[in-house]
């Protein structure tokens, strides 16, 4: 009945080359069978368990890089909106700023304007009088 030979009911048996211990027909070689296909079927639950899992993990690794760039796209357009108003404001300063110096020019010319017909004035009087002093216009 205990015949040490080939085991043709488990593949275990099968590939490995050993020889199986149980007798060919038995309920042990059955349980032996059906334990080995539990195990083997466990491994694959296993497995199939773990392909889930890191499906999962890379489904809410993937979608939180979604929302992450969503969220750094509404962040880039408001910063951009910031720039925008402040480079505005920059500019408005500075044309408020040109124009206040502007202002001071025109009022020196305005208030210099006086003064620098005078001064032409007293110049070409002063040529004037330097040429008749050379001409021998004026007499004393």
């Amino acid at each position: 009945m205990y015949s040490p030979g080939f085991c043709h009911n488990h593949s275990s048996c099968a590939s490995s080359g050993r020889s199986c211990w149980f007798p060919r027909g038995s309920a042990a070689a059955a349980f032996a069978q059906v334990f080995l296909k539990e195990k083997a079927r466990q491994l694959l639950e296993r497995r199939w368990l773990q392909r889930q899992s890191w499906a999962v993990v890379t489904l809410q690794r993937k979608f939180r890089r979604l929302l992450h760039r969503r969220r750094l796209r509404v962040l880039q357009e408001k910063v951009t909106v910031i720039q925008a108003h402040f480079r505005g404001y920059q500019a408005r300063k500075r044309y408020k700023r040109l124009k206040k110096t502007l202002m001071q020019f025109k009022t020196m010319i305005l208030i210099s304007r006086p003064l620098v017909r005078r001064r032409k004035r007293c110049q070409v009087t002063a040529v004037l009088s330097e040429q008749g002093v050379q001409e021998g216009l004026f007499l004393p």
